[in-house]
């Protein structure tokens, strides 16, 4: 949610941004109850879903297009996403 605002300055619904709090939740308590637990982990986990969700946001943003662009066909943000 934070990263499509920042990204392309759209506001998700409330109902949609409250779904996401239990995910979050569940994701505090695995890793509080993690035995092995080192924050350079957590980090470079946080770093790869970080990443993911930026993909995501940039494909989405390819295929519906810029006002002065064409927008790019999904076969085509594949492409330029597996080159990546």
């Amino acid at each position: 949610a934070l990263g499509s605002y920042l990204m392309t300055g759209a506001v998700l619904p409330l109902p949609q941004v409250l779904t996401l709090i239990p995910i979050m939740l569940g994701v505090v308590l695995a890793t509080a109850g993690e035995l092995s637990f080192t924050w350079l982990g957590f980090l470079a986990a946080l770093g790869s879903t970080i990443c993911f969700a930026g993909r995501g946001i940039f494909s989405k943003r390819l295929m519906s297009g810029a006002p002065d662009a064409k927008p790019m066909s999904p076969l085509n943000v594949y492409a330029m996403d597996s080159l990546m």
